[in-house]
């Protein structure tokens, strides 16, 4: 049995798994971004219909439907 090099195995080790955290990290960014899409134009249609809604109140006038 050939001995071990303990140490260039914890390099290896704490290498890959350096690589793991990079790859996660660049799915959760990803997955992060797409979430803030979907929530920002779903933001943006609401505010859209509520400006629309509250035009509409706002720009009624009594006296010109009499």
């Amino acid at each position: 049995m050939e001995p071990m090099d303990i140490m260039a195995l914890e390099q290896r080790a704490r290498a890959l798994r350096a690589a793991e955290m990079r790859r996660l990290e660049k799915i959760t960014a990803r997955r992060l971004r797409a979430y803030a899409v979907r929530v920002g134009s779903a933001v943006v249609a609401l505010a859209k219909a509520a400006t629309q809604s509250l035009r509409h109140l706002f720009s009624w006038h009594p006296q010109r439907h009499a």
